[in-house]
């Protein structure tokens, strides 16, 4: 353990004399990160199983103004401006302390809900986006979030500013969060693409 410890000082120590960029000051980095997590957002493959069915056309959605970068896509699994976290340790503590973009991003990466919730903080605005579909990711979410205590989901709901839904096969698990018990005073923007 103390070689281990050892060799992680040494490249925390190779990775300060980095080149350039290393220099840039942390708020001119917050920028270019906002800046990149606009442009990379994290999104998920859709499930084959939608694939197959062709339950997902993206020309279903021309008329709905706002990205799709954010629902499904045919193309891999990318956790897209998370990536950023992973250059070094300066980068890795600058994206964990910006709380927005994790609040931001509530939803993309359904198996990790949980964990970007966490990272958002107790009192960031938070962006939820959910896709309803007949996939374990989908239905895994749902339970995560449902499954929150009362105290916990009223909490949750009062922070809630924006709520995105895509259903891509006519599903109701994401949309449980949408019953008559929840409430949501601080929402602005309700979406519901279906």
């Amino acid at each position: 353990q103390t070689l281990e410890r050892h060799l992680v000082d040494i490249r925390a120590k190779r990775n300060s004399y980095a080149p350039p960029i290393s220099s840039i000051p942390p708020d001119v980095l917050a920028m270019l990160f906002e800046t990149i997590a606009e442009q990379d957002p994290p999104h998920v493959a859709l499930s084959e199983s939608c694939r197959e069915g062709g339950l997902y056309e993206k020309k279903m959605y021309d008329d709905f103004e706002g990205p799709l970068d954010h629902w499904p896509t045919l193309e891999d699994t990318s956790i897209g401006w998370i990536r950023l976290g992973h250059v070094c340790k300066r980068w890795r503590v600058l994206l964990l302390s910006m709380r927005h973009l994790w609040a931001n991003s509530l939803g993309l990466l359904p198996a990790f809900t949980a964990e970007t919730l966490r990272r958002a903080g107790h009192s960031s605005a938070l962006s939820l986006r959910s896709i309803c579909a007949e996939d374990d990711s989908s239905k895994l979410e749902a339970r995560r979030l449902s499954s929150l205590g009362p105290q916990e989901t009223s909490a949750f709901c009062r922070r809630v500013v924006a709520l995105h839904f895509l259903d891509v096969d006519q599903g109701t698990y994401s949309l449980d969060l949408l019953s008559p018990d929840k409430t949501f005073p601080s929402l602005d923007t309700l979406v519901i693409l279906s």
